[in-house]
């Protein structure tokens, strides 16, 4: 019965995101070597949407690893200056603080920051990420500009490819506003150029870096026992 439930809720909240996104002109700005860039007009609200696509010869387990790792998190994610972890709410909930520097002197370099609720799939075991900004436990720093994002999401899944391998697919989508003056076009130009070296970053990564052995197995129990570990789904 709570399998059943965890599947209806991971069903539920991937279609809510899915109708809104569908809602939608995306507009396919690359596709090569496996990655794909999509942007959209900006919506009323001043976030200007991109979405991102990378497959990736490796396991489930060794990207989720990537993707958790927060300290390393410069070494892929172009632009990002600093990371840290400000609050682990659960193994599957955290709130993560990013200093990100800006193209040019002109701009102010801006702050973000993310919560992270990851929901697993039962059926499949692929891996929904619900992330959304949560400015509550920062303090106010006039050195930076405190960006915006509007919910947005990460799917992490096995696929197989025509030729029949499997490989893991990392699909992000993110509506972000940086507040200040910088018009949309600007924003739209940024997050596109960003998305596409971030992702052939973090594919390189993946297949670079080097993990303990416990820390895979960690991550591949916390996958198959969810949601025994006790996640609040609602906070």
């Amino acid at each position: 019965m709570l399998k059943i439930k965890v599947l209806l809720l991971f069903l539920l909240i991937s279609n809510l995101y899915s109708g809104e996104i569908d809602k939608l002109k995306w507009t396919q700005t690359a596709n090569e070597d496996q990655i794909k860039i999509w942007d959209a007009p900006a919506l009323k609200s001043g976030h200007v949407p991109v979405r991102g696509e990378v497959l990736i010869d490796g396991s489930m387990e060794k990207v989720l690893a990537v993707l958790s790792d927060t300290k390393n998190k410069p070494e892929w994610l172009t632009a990002l200056r600093k990371a840290k972890v400000i609050k682990d709410k659960s193994d599957y909930n955290r709130v993560e603080y990013y200093e990100v520097k800006m193209p040019t002197f002109l701009i102010s370099d801006r702050t973000f920051s993310f919560e992270y609720d990851a929901v697993v799939n039962p059926k499949d075991k692929s891996v929904f990420v619900n992330i959304k900004s949560s400015d509550k436990y920062l303090k106010r720093n006039d050195k930076f500009v405190r960006a915006n994002l509007r919910d947005s999401s990460m799917t992490i899944e096995y696929v197989v490819n025509k030729k029949g391998k499997k490989l893991v697919k990392v699909t992000g989508i993110f509506f972000t506003s940086p507040k200040g003056l910088i018009p949309n076009w600007v924003v739209t130009r940024f997050t596109r150029s960003l998305a596409k070296e971030s992702l052939r970053k973090f594919r390189e990564v993946v297949k670079k870096r080097k993990y303990p052995q416990t820390r895979i197995q960690e991550i591949a129990k916390l996958i198959e026992e969810y949601p025994s570990k006790g996640l609040a789904l609602n906070k």
